[in-house]
């Protein structure tokens, strides 16, 4: 893959947010009423180029936009982030908008209540996933919204945690096929329920991006041990999508051979040391490829991915010189005694 030079961190800016927050099984915003929320949609769609697409951020557990410590309009969907904030990362930044900041993409930032807890008892992972269940007619509504607006404004999704379930759980409130692709980081969202979701017409369009992390393994694990899900052997699309779909694509990021496939010719300068949980790693290199992806770059389909990583490669006994290497390294100490 040829790195675009559009698309490098010193030529773009950080996106452009529309905020809204889900409360009560409605949308709201928090500086107008709730009728007027598709109004203003309307106005800051009516400024953008029709070819540039939407980007919907749906954050997941551990944030809220009625959390005075961890206001996720605050911190995650913050274009700049001050220097209390060292423990997130900002999405608009990290993501980035093409070309003049006015002028660019425009990112809807989704924040809905992540953080239910009970007393003495910690997180409660059951209510946060029924919750996250709850929040998907509310996201349908805004995606719906959008098409109604323009029917022909390319809407992506990036997606985290147990925003992954909000998303594979909306498709069934869509009135079409409106998302053009899905990023999604660490799902928490289990296979048997993203196997129903992609059974549905309305995903048939849609490509999903499913990133895998190394560095959240810990925690998909405890997740995947203490969230409901339908059977035993069900686990989430966090630990891998284990079904064969032509529109789906799991990338194991901290694996640094795929890496190289999917970000071939990208150059991978270190990023700032902001770190948090649910990080894929403090370079560059996975910020860049999802830029790509919901700026719809070129040679970055699900399609063109999948050939890349999955190129057919001989067989360690059937590669004869890596046989040959292999032998006369075991053999080296037989051969030294030998020689004494």
């Amino acid at each position: 893959m040829k790195f675009d030079t559009a698309l490098h961190s010193k030529t773009t800016h950080p996106l452009p947010v529309f905020r809204i927050d889900s409360w009560g099984w409605r949308l709201v915003c928090p500086d107008q009423p709730v009728r007027d929320f598709k109004f203003m949609l309307r106005h800051r769609l009516a400024g953008m180029e029709r070819d540039l697409p939407v980007t919907i951020m749906v954050h997941g557990g551990g944030f809220s936009p009625f959390s005075n410590r961890a206001d996720s309009q605050m911190t995650i969907y913050a274009r700049h982030l001050g220097p209390k904030k060292w423990q997130s990362r900002a999405w608009p930044m990290r993501f980035s908008s093409i070309g003049i900041a006015h002028q660019g993409n425009m990112a809807i930032a989704f924040g809905w209540d992540a953080i239910k807890t009970e007393l003495l008892s910690g997180p409660n992972n059951a209510a946060l996933f029924e919750a996250a269940e709850q929040e998907a007619a509310n996201l349908a509504t805004l995606i719906n919204a959008i098409k109604e607006i323009e029917a022909d404004r390319i809407v992506n999704i990036i997606c985290h945690g147990l925003g992954a379930r909000i998303v594979m759980q909306c498709f069934q409130y869509l009135t079409g096929n409106h998302l053009n692709r899905v990023v999604i980081m660490a799902g928490h969202e289990f296979s048997a329920n993203t196997l129903t979701a992609l059974s549905q017409s309305n995903t048939k369009g849609t490509q999903f991006y499913n990133l895998l992390s190394g560095a959240t393994r810990l925690m998909d694990h405890r997740a995947n041990a203490e969230m409901p899900k339908s059977g035993p052997k069900d686990r989430l699309i966090a630990l891998g999508f284990p079904f064969q779909r032509h529109n789906w694509i799991d990338v194991k990021t901290s694996q640094n051979e795929q890496r190289r496939q999917v970000m071939r010719g990208t150059s991978l300068p270190i990023l700032r040391k902001r770190f948090c949980k649910w990080c894929f790693g403090p370079d560059r290199s996975i910020d860049d490829l999802i830029t790509r992806i919901i700026h719809n770059a070129p040679n970055t389909s699900v399609q063109t991915i999948r050939d890349r990583l999955f190129v057919a490669k001989p067989a360690p006994e059937d590669d004869q010189t890596g046989f040959l290497r292999r032998h006369f390294r075991i053999m080296a100490p037989m051969r030294q005694r030998r020689a004494r």
